[in-house]
């Protein structure tokens, strides 16, 4: 595992493992650099100046949008400060140009109110309805919901002044929260450092779950010993943890047997109006 920073910003921090940095990276730059340099004559070389950085980055902002800039962006500053690390260059020039805004991105493929209980009422019988419903109201990520454990799901307890995990005191109390502290990617951390929060939950959120956790229970009593108990809220039928495909394979049911089908990438839900 190595850690590395989207951007220069140091509170972007992201633990992810080399190989899918490489492969996310140049699969940015890549596009841009060749079509580039493929489409100009063979000339002298001459001394990259912040007029020739400004000028590249100028002419991608008219196809490209401003999220893929700044990457783009980035990684030719991080490469050239590696050459000045080895006293190949002098100074970095990139460093001297200023990200262009770029084209607008894609629009947004959060849910409207209505198109979320469409959701919910499709969801209702499924072994991921409390996924569905933890997902829409909190906007959790989809790793983030995958990798929460039963000890992360707290209750208020008034008398004491604090929460307490529902795996100790129960679910018979009318106020719960979630620790959302972890996630399903390399070292188990969070996207970023700010990423982790606790998030109270809405009565429709703390229901799901509550019945959910009765459901588990059952499952583990008729599993018996071929359960293996990782504490997952959310798990394979045998207490295994989830992968995105286990998430996206309900989605990928036909239309009749789904009822109805979410916008956006399957297992990732977000409202624009959580329903209470």
């Amino acid at each position: 595992m190595s850690s590395t920073t989207r951007g220069d910003n140091p509170e972007n921090t992201i633990c992810v493992s080399s190989s899918t940095l490489v492969t996310t990276q140049r699969d940015v730059v890549t596009p841009s650099v060749t079509t580039e340099s493929a489409t100009e004559p063979k000339t002298r070389t001459v001394p990259l100046r912040a007029d020739h950085v400004d000028e590249w980055i100028d002419q991608l902002a008219n196809t490209l949008a401003t999220t893929t800039l700044r990457e783009i962006h980035g990684v030719l500053k991080r490469a050239i400060r590696q050459a000045q690390a080895r006293d190949m260059v002098l100074r970095n020039v990139a460093e001297l140009v200023t990200t262009p805004t770029g084209t607008d991105g894609r629009p947004s493929r959060a849910l409207t109110r209505q198109e979320a209980e469409a959701v919910l009422k499709a969801a209702e019988f499924s072994e991921l309805h409390a996924y569905v419903v933890l997902s829409l109201t909190t906007g959790v990520r989809t790793e983030e919901a995958r990798a929460l454990r039963w000890d992360h799901v707290v209750a208020w307890i008034p008398s004491l002044k604090t929460w307490h995990p529902v795996t100790e005191v129960g679910f018979q109390h009318k106020k719960f929260a979630i620790y959302v502290w972890r996630a399903d990617r390399e070292g188990g951390d969070t996207k970023t450092r700010k990423s982790r929060r606790t998030l109270e939950l809405p009565k429709l959120a703390a229901r799901a779950l509550r019945q959910h956790h009765t459901r588990q229970a059952i499952l583990k009593l008729k599993v018996g010993e071929a359960w293996q108990d990782h504490n997952l809220v959310f798990c394979t039928s045998v207490g295994t943890p989830l992968d995105a495909s286990n998430v996206r394979r309900p989605s990928a049911r036909s239309p009749n047997e789904r009822g109805s089908e979410p916008p956006g990438a399957p297992g990732n839900y977000v409202t624009r109006s959580s329903p209470s």
